[in-house]
C-alpha cells in the first residue's frame, strides 16, 4: 500500500465521507468539505507518527501540510526520504 493509500484508508475508516461515497478527492480540502475537524488532525497525526515511524515538527502540522490528503501525503513522503538519506 502507498502512503496515500494508507492514509486514505485510515480517513474513510475513522472519518467516513458520508454521502460524497467510498473515495476521497485527494485534492479536496478536508477541513473545508467537513470531513475532518481539528480532534481528527490530532488523531491522524497520531496515526501518521505511528504508521510510519516518523516525528513531525509542530512547524509542519499546519493548514498547507495538511488541508488535503495530497499535502499529507507528500508531507509524510517527504519525512520517508529524510530518513532512508540518514
Amino acid at each position: 500500500m502507498s502512503v496515500t493509500e494508507k492514509i486514505s484508508a485510515f480517513l474513510r475508516a475513522k472519518f467516513p465521507p458520508g454521502r460524497n461515497g467510498d473515495s476521497i478527492d485527494p485534492n479536496q480540502s478536508l477541513l473545508s468539505a467537513g470531513l475532518i475537524d481539528s480532534l481528527g488532525i490530532l488523531k491522524l497525526i497520531a496515526f501518521i507518527e505511528e504508521e510510519f515511524a516518523i516525528e513531525l515538527q509542530p512547524d509542519e502540522i499546519n493548514l498547507e501540510n495538511f488541508d488535503s490528503l495530497a499535502a499529507i501525503a507528500r508531507t509524510v513522503e517527504s519525512h520517508l526520504v529524510q530518513e532512508s538519506g540518514r
